[in-house]
């Protein structure tokens, strides 16, 4: 007689992690921009809110818009919205060479800001909803704690965070602890590495926030 096959029951761990294909995964983008007095200080041969905007153009220029979409938020003493989200570059363009200067640095109005824009209309499938928020300061008028409210606010509603702090007048530990994780702070001690920050560090890592890419490589 033949031997009846055992049946074997073999359990392999399995890691449960997020896994995207970028070309199938695109961004709504909140740009968040310190227009804070001290950004008229000159860094690195350049005013800072001048290389905040230029970094802010180039940032939206690698953007694959119509999929992807980006809104413009400034900050200073009270928070402003120069461009809801949006794909018209030359629209998102012009709002970030519209913005001025002023005093003040409340963080969490312009983290509040991003959140009403990016809450805007009914989620789109596919779509990651991210905020990057640049300052060269600190928080005045505002505390930090009302700023990582506002923060845990965003995370909750599944919005990842990245923080660009500009210069050396930054408290660097309380930036990491708004961004989603340690990584998504970065700094730039001049304003001339800021566009290569938004471009190249934060631009490439957009499609998979936080997640895993297919094939194994993350951001």
């Amino acid at each position: 007689a033949t031997a009846t096959p055992a049946t074997v029951v073999a359990y392999l761990p399995v890691a449960m992690r997020f896994v995207c294909k970028p070309s199938d995964v695109h961004a709504d983008v909140a740009s968040v921009i310190d227009a804070s007095s001290s950004m008229r200080d000159v860094s690195g041969g350049m005013a800072k809110i001048d290389a905040a905007k230029a970094a802010a153009r180039a940032f939206i220029d690698v953007l694959d818009l119509g999929d992807d979409r980006a809104a413009v938020v400034a900050f200073n003493a009270s928070a402003s919205v120069p461009a809801r989200l949006s794909a018209d570059r030359g629209a998102l363009g012009a709002a970030i060479d519209g913005i001025g200067t002023a005093s003040g640095t409340r963080i969490d109005l312009a983290l509040a800001a991003a959140e009403s824009v990016l809450g805007e209309g009914a989620p789109r499938p596919g779509t990651n909803r991210v905020v990057v928020l640049l300052t060269d300061g600190r928080t005045d008028a505002g505390t930090d704690a009302d700023a990582l409210r506002a923060a845990d606010v965003l995370k909750r509603a599944g919005v990842y965070i990245y923080t660009i702090g500009l210069g050396d007048d930054i408290d660097a530990g309380f930036l990491r602890t708004v961004a989603s994780s340690p990584a998504t702070y970065l700094q730039a001690p001049t304003a001339a590495q800021l566009a290569d920050i938004y471009t190249h560090q934060i631009a490439g890592t957009l499609p998979c926030p936080g997640g895993v890419f297919w094939g194994g490589e993350g951001p």
